[in-house]
């Protein structure tokens, strides 16, 4: 399985057009991982781009630099590629139509500067199709 991010990267007027971008993924040491990426480049606007990947391997964890293929030194945006911030909806949906057992368990963590309260929320989708969400203060 894998799963899917868009990033957005906004590189002002000076940098549109450019027809040469690429991804290079890194691990978490800051090291390259794998080649280059050309594809999935789309400028919506003078120098704002979409980049999307559909296939991070479920266990990537690292960051992507973004650069113009002549000027390979010069970062131009750099993003953090975590899985847990990705969710398979595809895979969500399919199991729920199904009814097959599915238990995803997604903690959150919000910490309130006002009072210190922290809340914990668990989700978990059962195989007759139903949600449950459970709060706790603490």
């Amino acid at each position: 399985m894998s799963y899917a991010r868009l990033f957005t990267l906004n590189l002002g007027a000076g940098n549109s057009g450019l027809a040469d971008l690429r991804a290079q993924l890194l691990t978490t040491a800051g090291v390259d991982s794998g080649a280059a990426i050309s594809a999935g480049f789309t400028e919506i606007a003078s120098g704002t781009y979409l980049w999307l990947k559909e296939d991070f391997a479920d266990t990537f964890r690292g960051a992507v630099k973004f650069y113009s293929n002549a000027d390979a030194a010069t970062v131009l945006g750099i993003g953090a590629i975590n899985p847990e911030e990705c969710v398979d909806v595809k895979l969500i949906r399919q199991k729920a139509v199904n009814k097959l057992t599915f238990n995803r368990t997604t903690k959150v963590e919000t910490v309130y500067n006002d009072d210190g309260i922290t809340a914990d929320y668990t989700q978990t989708w059962a195989d007759d199709g139903t949600t449950q969400t459970q709060g706790v203060k603490t």
